[in-house]
């Protein structure tokens, strides 16, 4: 019975019922007929969590920053009439993949100093987050120097 079809399939798959030509040697592995399970995709994220969980990580990214950002911004920029504090608003956007699409940072009428304002701009112009899977847009952090 199986001997006519094999000899055309047996340089390919092999043949018979065990995947093995009627000659008993055995020829490839015949593609397998049982459907693979699908991977399922993990359920969405609420986008408010993930927004809350990106606001998280740039403060924690920010504190671990402000020796840093203080002594490049504060203590190496020379201002005559600087305020005792400059309280600013980080706003930054973030792509699916965690890159910063967007910044910008405002000053607050309580203490301005564009030098302190450009410099921080600068300082945080390269910052990312974990990936979150979706965009995020327009977080604000405030972020006080000294």
């Amino acid at each position: 019975m199986w001997s006519r079809r094999c000899t055309v399939l047996i340089a390919l798959w092999g043949c018979g019922p065990t995947g093995a030509a009627e000659t008993g040697a055995a020829g490839p592995s015949q593609p397998s007929m049982t459907p693979t399970p699908e991977k399922k995709a993990a359920p969405p994220r609420d986008p408010q969590l993930v927004r809350s969980d990106v606001v998280r990580e740039v403060v924690a990214t920010l504190d671990r920053r402000k020796r840093e950002i203080g002594t490049a911004c504060w203590n190496d920029v020379v201002a005559p009439d600087r305020p005792a504090r400059v309280p600013l608003m980080l706003n930054f956007s973030f792509s699916a993949t965690g890159q910063m699409t967007a910044s910008g940072v405002a000053e607050s009428r309580e203490g301005q100093d564009s030098a302190v304002t450009r410099c921080v701009q600068q300082q945080v112009a390269s910052l990312t987050v974990s990936p979150p899977g979706m965009i995020v847009m327009q977080i604000e952090v405030p972020f006080v120097l000294p």
